[in-house]
C-alpha cells in the first residue's frame, strides 16, 4: 500500500522520464508526511492550539520516510506549528531523498541520474506502471464518479490541488466539468457526510494542510 506521500511522489514524476512536474512539491511531500502521521495517530493536533502538532508515538512506522520525518519533528520539538514541521521537513533534500529510495528499493520507480558541469540531478520514470494505474483509477473513480473517498484519498487530492498535479495526472476537460466536486474534496467538504471516526480524522487532517499550503505558497514566491 501506497502512503500518501509516496501517491503524491509518483503524480509528481512524468511516467515515462521521470521529470519532475508540479509546484512547491517538497512542500506537497511534508505536508503529507504529516498527513500520514496523524491518520497513524503518531501526532495529533493541540487541543488549544489546533494548528500546533504534539508527538504522541515516537516508535518506528514500517516506512523509513515516515520515520526520517518523525525523528526530524522529535528533534524541533513536539507541539511546534504544523508549518514549522512542514518548512523544516521540505529543506532537507537528503530526507527527501529518503522517500524517493523507498519506491526505488520496492521496484515501483527507477533512478536515473542526469549531470551536467558540477549540477547533479535524479530522475524517477515508472518501473512498474500499474501501481500508478490503480492509484489514478482510484482517484478517477473518486474525482469523476461519486466514490466515497477514503481519508488518505482526500488528503492527496487536496494536496494534488494546491500543487498543480491534477491537470498534470487527470484529464482537463473532466476536472472543469467536476470542479465542483474537485474544490469540495480538497476542502474536505465530502468527509462532512461520512459518520466514521475515519471520515471525521480526514476532515481534520485537510484543515490542517489547507491551513499550512497556501501560506507557504505565498511566502515561497
Amino acid at each position: 500500500m501506497l502512503t500518501v506521500p509516496e501517491s503524491l511522489f509518483l503524480l509528481s514524476r512524468k511516467n515515462e522520464t521521470g521529470q519532475q512536474q508540479g509546484q512547491f512539491t517538497s512542500y506537497a511531500f511534508a505536508g503529507a508526511a504529516l498527513a500520514d502521521l496523524l491518520l497513524m495517530q503518531r501526532v495529533v493536533p493541540d487541543a488549544e492550539k489546533p494548528k500546533h502538532l504534539n508527538i504522541t508515538d515516537t516508535s518506528p512506522t514500517g516506512n523509513a520516510f515516515l520515520d526520517d520525518v518523525l525523528g526530524c519533528m522529535s528533534k524541533k520539538g513536539s507541539g511546534k506549528s504544523a508549518q514549522s514541521y512542514v518548512s523544516a521537513i521540505a529543506m532537507k533534500s537528503k530526507l527527501l531523498n529518503t522517500l524517493a529510495d523507498g519506491l526505488v528499493e520496492r521496484g515501483v520507480v527507477s533512478e536515473d541520474k542526469k549531470s551536467f558541469l558540477v549540477f547533479s540531478w535524479n530522475h524517477y520514470p515508472e518501473a512498474n506502471p500499474e501501481i500508478e494505474a490503480e492509484l489514478v483509477g482510484r482517484l478517477s473513480a473518486i474525482l469523476f464518479e461519486d466514490k466515497a473517498p477514503e481519508a488518505r484519498d482526500c488528503v492527496i487530492i487536496a494536496l494534488a490541488e494546491r500543487t498543480g498535479l491534477l491537470p498534470k495526472n487527470f484529464d482537463k476537460a473532466m476536472l472543469k466539468t467536476h470542479k465542483a466536486r474537485v474544490k469540495s474534496i480538497a476542502a474536505g467538504e465530502a468527509g462532512l457526510t461520512k459518520p466514521t471516526l475515519d471520515a471525521i480524522t480526514a476532515i481534520q487532517v485537510v484543515l490542517v494542510m489547507t491551513a499550512v499550503m497556501p501560506a507557504i505558497v505565498a511566502t515561497s514566491s
